[in-house]
C-alpha cells in the first residue's frame, strides 16, 4: 500500500476529532512535529513523514556559502543554494528535500534544501560570533565551541 500525504482536515477525520478544542490540539501537535523535523508540510498544504520526502547524504560546503550533497556514489550531486544550507557544516550528514529535479536537457543539476543535520562531522569550531540586535551587527566575540 502506497503512503499518501494528508491535510489537517483528513488527519482530523481519521482520528475522529470533531470538536474545535480537539482540532486546536491537533494543529498544535502537527506544528510541533513539523518544528522537530519529523513531518513536513508540502506545497499542496498536506503533511507527510519526513522519511517519505527526504534523501540523506553528505554535505560539502563551498567557500561562497552554497554546497552540494552526495546522496549516492556515481549519481549527480544535489546543489544546495546558500539560502538553503540552514547551518549545516562541511562533512555533515544531512536530510534534504528536492526543490527542483535535475534537468538533463539544459545540464542543470537537481537543487534542494537541507531540512535537518543528522550527524555533525565537526567536533570543534573556532571563529568570531556576531550577534544581531534590532537588525544591526552589535557585538563581536572570539569563540571556541565544542559541538555535540
Amino acid at each position: 500500500m502506497e503512503h499518501e500525504s494528508e491535510s489537517v482536515q483528513e488527519i482530523s477525520e481519521h482520528f475522529g476529532f470533531t470538536a474545535s478544542k480537539d482540532f486546536k490540539i491537533l494543529v498544535k501537535q502537527l506544528a510541533d512535529l513539523e518544528d522537530s523535523g519529523k513531518i513536513v508540510l508540502t506545497r499542496q498544504g498536506k503533511f507527510d513523514s519526513i522519511k517519505n520526502r527526504t534523501l540523506e547524504g553528505t554535505f560539502r560546503l563551498n567557500d561562497k556559502g552554497f554546497g552540494f550533497v552526495t546522496v549516492e556514489e556515481g549519481k549527480p550531486d544535489i546543489f544546495i543554494p546558500r539560502t538553503d544550507v540552514h547551518g549545516a557544516m562541511d562533512g555533515d550528514t544531512v536530510a534534504i528535500r528536492i526543490v527542483q529535479e535535475e534537468n538533463p536537457y539544459n545540464d542543470k543539476a537537481a537543487s534542494g534544501t537541507i531540512v535537518k543535520s543528522l550527524r555533525t562531522c565537526q567536533k570543534q569550531v573556532v571563529g568570531n560570533l556576531y550577534t544581531l540586535s534590532h537588525r544591526r551587527l552589535c557585538c563581536k566575540q572570539a569563540i571556541v565551541a565544542k559541538l555535540q
